[in-house]
């Protein structure tokens, strides 16, 4: 249910490791499968440089993400070069959950922590996992360092995002009535 303006984000390698080696050099490919098709998700900066390439597996595989850095003084972070930082950011773990909500970037893993010097205006919306004590904890840093941060229902056991718009739940709006802040968070 990706909306279909944000197609033009996405693209498909039917051999990933090809796809890198061709693109980028041996040396990026390395310790790669052959013939793993992946979807491609490019990261760029807000000026529009390429600085990581991310593989995400279309089939069961133990290696669900694959991120291959291209430039090694740029961050992991998805949506730089669309996001409005004059408004509230959403700062999700991955970029294709970021696909769903205004005005979103993705950290492209669980260390959200990992950007807050980057945007004022921010909610940090973490994966529904609250038996996760490395999310416990970052969350519980992002309160204290004064952040705004999204707390899942605990009626909602989906396990993200995504599987929230596969739901057909509007969960930009459960998001809003979900950010907390301060001794309230």
């Amino acid at each position: 249910k990706i909306p279909a303006e944000r197609w033009q984000d996405l693209y498909f390698a039917p051999d990933f490791k090809k796809f890198i080696q061709t693109s980028y050099g041996e040396s990026k490919s390395n310790g790669l499968i052959e013939k793993d098709p992946r979807l491609i998700i490019p990261f760029y900066t807000k000026d529009g440089m390429l600085t990581h390439i991310q593989g995400r597996a279309l089939k069961d595989n133990k290696l669900r993400y694959i991120t291959i850095k291209l430039k090694e003084d740029f961050p992991k972070i998805f949506g730089l070069d669309r996001v409005n930082f004059g408004s509230t950011v959403y700062i999700v773990e991955g970029p294709i959950d970021s696909m769903f909500l205004e005005n979103s970037i993705a950290a492209g893993g669980s260390d959200l922590r990992s950007i807050t010097n980057l945007i004022k205006d921010s909610v940090y919306v973490f994966d529904n996992e609250p038996w996760n004590k490395q999310i416990c904890t970052s969350l519980l840093r992002l309160v204290e360092d004064g952040r705004k941060v999204f707390i899942w229902p605990s009626t909602m056991t989906i396990k993200d995002i995504n599987d929230a718009v596969i739901e057909n739940i509007d969960i930009q709006s459960v998001i809003r009535e979900n950010t907390f802040s301060g001794l309230e968070a």
